[in-house]
């Protein structure tokens, strides 16, 4: 699903002897886009846009971009840790600390460099364009899920895509994975309702049955746990028609695996 970005606000920046221009805003009246019905979080969106010029072609006159980029996450108001654990698991321990503003302006600088770090290898038109989007897909007052695309093109090539789900819980703002709903040996019972639900929904696919296993990208909905594979590794017949394969595992499936404290047992 793609999603555009917000209006940005200019700010010039100099970045590893590269002309950049960088816009970054933070969206401070998101409550009605972001926040649930029941909410108790209210999201802010940062925005950053850069586009980098390798200079020698900015003196021939023939400007051409090598790197464009369109980031936008969102934040919580109020929650500093759960800001601080989404730039851990989001952007990398390196931003932990930082302000969300510093810490994606960070992240999207480290993208830059070693992009440029590389161009030696590379003609000088070559452009590559990243965009980052996210969305809150499932939130209550117990626990949220955040949605974070990314979608990468270099010159005219297909254009890559990634789909990434992190959950928290709330109010604390720890990120969840599977360790932290379930009892251990949870790996061999997910997969086997994974392959189940999968063959069962799709009977005329073809499936790579062992990739269909608990790999930390799912997303908590009211329903259940939905799973997020590349296609390609699981389902290559149907690669054609969507980049991401995703299996919803009802919570009634679930329920004799969750641990007595789990942050989702409100669900069941």
């Amino acid at each position: 699903m793609k999603r555009s970005t917000l209006s940005i606000r200019l700010w010039g920046v100099l970045l590893a002897g590269v002309t950049a221009v960088l816009y970054i805003t933070l969206c401070t009246s998101c409550k009605s886009n972001h926040a649930t019905e029941h909410s108790p979080i209210i999201w802010d969106t940062v925005n950053i846009h850069t586009s980098n010029t390798n200079a020698q072609e900015v003196s021939n006159g023939t400007e051409k971009p090598l790197f464009v980029g369109d980031f936008s996450l969102l934040f919580p108001r109020e929650n500093e840790a759960l800001a601080h654990e989404i730039c851990r698991v989001v952007l990398g321990k390196e931003d932990t600390a930082l302000p969300p503003e510093n810490a994606l302006n960070s992240y999207v600088a480290r993208i830059e460099q070693a992009f440029l770090a590389d161009s030696t290898n590379i003609e000088k038109s070559a452009r590559q364009t990243v965009t980052m989007t996210s969305s809150i897909l499932y939130e209550d007052t117990s626990v949220t899920t955040l949605r974070v695309d990314i979608t990468s093109r270099l010159n005219d090539e297909e254009a890559f895509h990634s789909l990434r789900y992190y959950c928290f819980s709330l109010p604390g703002g720890e990120a969840l994975g599977e360790r932290n709903l379930f009892f251990d040996g949870y790996e061999e019972t997910l997969h086997s309702l994974l392959v189940e639900i999968a063959k069962n929904s799709y009977p005329d696919i073809y499936f790579i049955t062992e990739e269909l296993a608990p790999n930390g990208n799912f997303a908590i909905m009211r329903e259940g746990l939905l799973y997020s594979f590349p296609t390609n590794e699981v389902a290559p017949q149907l690669n054609a028609q969507t980049d991401t394969f995703e299996l919803l595992i009802p919570w009634e499936m679930l329920e004799s695996s969750l641990l007595a404290n789990s942050p989702v047992n409100h669900l069941i």
